[in-house]
């Protein structure tokens, strides 16, 4: 049938107005299935079946590993564990993102006193990113302070209760720059939300997961394991979280 010929067809004959509403319901679903309308570009790729694919995956049941350098630390059960104070995952060099999403599988064993860093890069380095979990339970992420600019930081309520140690969840960082805002999920959830700051660009070259260095000393280590690490250029909304 030509284009002309499927706009006539669904135009209504003076008979139609006596055809019963349902019936007329029936025949408007058909028509739209044999001629559905054309898919709006800024909605391509999403949804199912779709959907933005990572710019970096990684998945511990696997052999061989791409996109990131293991210090230390044991793979057991498609997981890597953090065992010492050298213990890290190194993420390869990811650039300046004008926005991202970061969505980690964790199991934290216990809360050590100071920070439990979940992912971390140098301080004082501009666009640098923090993102551990207190003593407390509550996470808190942002950006570092650096020599010309306070922190820029979100705290969260306290989520990592006794009932969440020694369990897998999945947890998720996500900054929209246009909108400077920085949004922490939890299991598909959506735990916080702040605005910061549209002026920093998120640097995520030489970011560790699960542990925090300044300069060559190691900080602070994550006392737990990871898997299933997942970085995207862009803020996904909650909807798109919760599909992963």
């Amino acid at each position: 049938m030509t284009r002309a010929g499927e706009i006539l067809d669904r135009i209504p004959t003076i008979a139609d107005f006596f055809v019963p509403k349902t019936e007329m319901r029936r025949r408007s679903d058909e028509s739209w299935q044999r001629n559905p309308p054309p898919t709006h570009p800024s909605l391509r790729g999403r949804g199912e079946g779709g959907g933005t694919p990572p710019i970096l995956s990684v998945d511990f049941s696997q052999e061989n590993l791409e996109g990131v350098t293991l210090y230390s630390g044991s793979r057991e059960n498609g997981a890597f564990r953090f065992t010492d104070a050298e213990s890290r995952i190194r993420l390869q060099s990811l650039g300046n993102l004008s926005s991202f999403t970061v969505l980690i599988d964790v199991k934290v064993d216990q809360l050590r006193g100071g920070f439990n860093p979940i992912l971390m890069s140098e301080q004082e380095k501009s666009g640098g990113i923090l993102w551990n979990i207190r003593a407390s339970g509550a996470m808190v992420c942002g950006f570092h302070r650096t020599k010309t600019s306070a922190s820029k930081t979100v705290e969260t309520p306290i989520v990592f209760t006794n009932e969440l140690l020694k369990e897998w969840g999945r947890l998720g960082l996500a900054f929209d720059k246009e909108a400077g805002r920085m949004s922490v999920y939890l299991n598909g959830n959506l735990i916080c939300t702040k605005k910061l700051s549209n002026r920093r660009t998120p640097d995520l070259n030489e970011v560790d997961i699960g542990n925090w260095r300044l300069k060559t000393d190691n900080v602070d280590h994550l006392d737990g394991a990871v898997k299933n690490i997942m970085v995207f250029d862009r803020a996904l909304e909650l909807n798109e979280i919760r599909n992963r």
